[in-house]
């Protein structure tokens, strides 16, 4: 009796061990692990393609993965889910050091929502082109946009813009323009 209460008391008093990580946290880590392997290779269109995944996924990315997630989502042209990744690192952690980024963010670009009620593609005119390869990406990704699903809704670089004759400005910030065709 007394070696097993002793036992007892030894067990009692050893520092709990770390928890096994679940299959989610597994492949959170492992996919985590691929997004900081594409970013180091500069592979912005995998980073963001595995963030992605992560999210359908319900998988809960580290606040690192989301900034690099938020910055692949800048260089593909994708301002507005580089905002809301941005957003969601602060949140997730005070101590991100984005508040440059997103300040950024809502000084240069502006949201737009392009909507589009009829058959006719829409075509995407900036009246100034930009020196900025983040402006051009987000340009080039909003047209795209425009070409395969025939709607926009994102941020574009503020400036003068025409959508199939229809003239607008883009000013800065998060309330969108709504462009209807």
């Amino acid at each position: 009796m007394y070696i097993t209460s002793l036992l007892f008391l030894i067990l009692v008093s050893m520092p709990a061990h770390a928890q096994p990580m679940t299959s989610l946290e597994a492949e959170a880590r492992r996919i985590e692990t691929e997004i900081t392997a594409l970013a180091e290779r500069n592979a912005w269109q995998g980073v963001d393609r595995y963030y992605n995944t992560m999210v359908k996924k319900d998988l809960l990315p580290s606040t690192e993965a989301t900034k690099l997630a938020a910055t692949a989502a800048m260089r593909v042209g994708n301002t507005w889910a580089a905002y809301q990744r941005f957003f969601r690192a602060l949140q997730h952690d005070k101590s991100a050091n984005v508040g440059v980024q997103l300040r950024t963010i809502r000084s240069q670009y502006g949201r737009v929502e392009i909507r589009r009620n009829s058959t006719n593609p829409a075509t995407l005119v900036e009246k100034a082109r930009s020196f900025d390869p983040n402006h051009n990406a987000c340009l080039a990704f909003s047209k795209e946009a425009l070409q395969t699903t025939g709607g926009f809704d994102g941020m574009l670089p503020i400036g003068e813009y025409t959508v199939n004759g229809t003239a607008f400005t883009v000013q800065p910030g998060l309330r969108p323009t709504i462009i209807s065709l």
